[in-house]
């Protein structure tokens, strides 16, 4: 099998012997504009992407090592690793493109969703054009941003999805959730019904009721859940609101 077989996470995980006997191929037509899109392909890729060692050292076994320095910080290390890519033959579309990959995986809510996150992005888009000095400072920029588990946010999600993942594969009903009653709005049928009944509850619906109801209720109460009527209006609000639903929206 030769690299141009083996997909992204292949290469990433190390997960396909590339000395495999290769299957047969299917003998098809290709067009030449085919054949001129899929060299493009190869060459953001850099020299088809990973030759089978780099500088001596086994392909699978420097991405790996790369991205264990990455997750623990070590930025001497992970440099290492990154010129090891760069002197031997890795092109500059791969790193770019594998450090957006992990970054979601790797790093803190706030750094995937802020500047660095941005510039990752970025540096993706463009990583064919990317030069060492971009990708020096990524790697640092990584090694030193805050990593999910250093995150109460992240760290909550990761449970969450555990948990929940549990829930849904053991099918265990006492935990699973019951549809609540304002998610029935005019875009559910049983919604539908409650509208034309006047017994729906649009507290959290996109009507532009609901839109300034839930403004009101947050800047009285914060958020929880609220009755309709606890929250207090001023002279002549509710009513205005009330007209601009019927007649205008």
């Amino acid at each position: 099998m030769s690299y141009e077989q083996l997909s992204f996470e292949d290469l990433a995980i190390g997960n396909v012997d590339p000395d495999a006997p290769a299957e047969e191929p299917k003998k098809t037509k290709t067009s030449s504009k085919k054949k001129e899109e899929t060299s493009v392909a190869e060459d953001k890729k850099g020299k088809g992407g990973l030759p089978e060692t780099v500088c001596g050292y086994s392909r699978y076994e420097v991405v790996s090592a790369f991205h264990k320095e990455l997750r623990r910080g070590a930025v001497e290390k992970a440099t290492y690793w990154l010129q090891v890519m760069l002197s031997g033959g890795v092109g500059a579309w791969y790193i770019a493109n594998y450090l957006w990959w992990i970054h979601a995986e790797e790093l803190a809510m706030e750094e995937v969703h802020g500047d660095f996150g941005t510039y990752l992005a970025a540096l993706n888009q463009h990583g064919s054009k990317a030069d060492p000095y971009q990708l020096y400072y990524a790697v640092i920029r990584f090694c030193k941003a805050k990593k999910w588990w250093e995150c109460e946010e992240s760290t909550k999600m990761r449970l969450l999805w555990a948990k929940y993942a549990k829930t849904l594969k053991e099918n265990n009903e006492e935990e699973k959730l019951e549809i609540p009653y304002y998610a029935h709005d005019r875009h559910t049928a049983k919604g539908k019904a409650l509208m034309k009944a006047g017994k729906a509850d649009l507290r959290y619906s996109g009507t532009w009721m609901g839109m300034i109801w839930r403004r009101k209720a947050m800047e009285q109460f914060g958020r929880i859940d609220v009755p309709w009527e606890d929250v207090k209006w001023e002279d002549g609000e509710l009513e205005f609101w009330k007209y601009m639903e019927d007649n205008i929206c």
